[in-house]
């Protein structure tokens, strides 16, 4: 499991440096001190997949949510008269 939680963190990482480099250039992000992640997404996903069939056929369970950790989810604007109740209806 501890393997499978490592290549999720890694995974989001990459997926926030790809974000990051979509809005600025290589040398805008280098000049701040972020180095780009060496690693590939395709690769990461299966591995994952392997972990979780192999997880599931001994053990019978997968452990962690992985849909939680691979897709993140936009919550949109903040409306301060219905945020609360549009935050809570989205979380549920």
């Amino acid at each position: 499991m501890d393997e499978k939680r490592r290549r999720i963190a890694a995974l989001d990482q990459y997926r926030r440096f790809m974000h990051r480099l979509a809005k600025s250039n290589m040398e805008t992000l280098m000049l701040s001190g972020i180095r780009a992640p060496c690693m590939d997404e395709e690769n990461a996903l299966k591995a994952i997949g392997l972990i979780e069939d192999i997880c599931s056929g001994i053990y019978g369970k997968t452990g962690p949510a992985v849909a939680d950790a691979l897709f993140s989810r936009d919550l949109g604007e903040f409306d301060p008269e219905s945020g609360i109740a549009d935050l809570i209806r989205i979380l549920s």
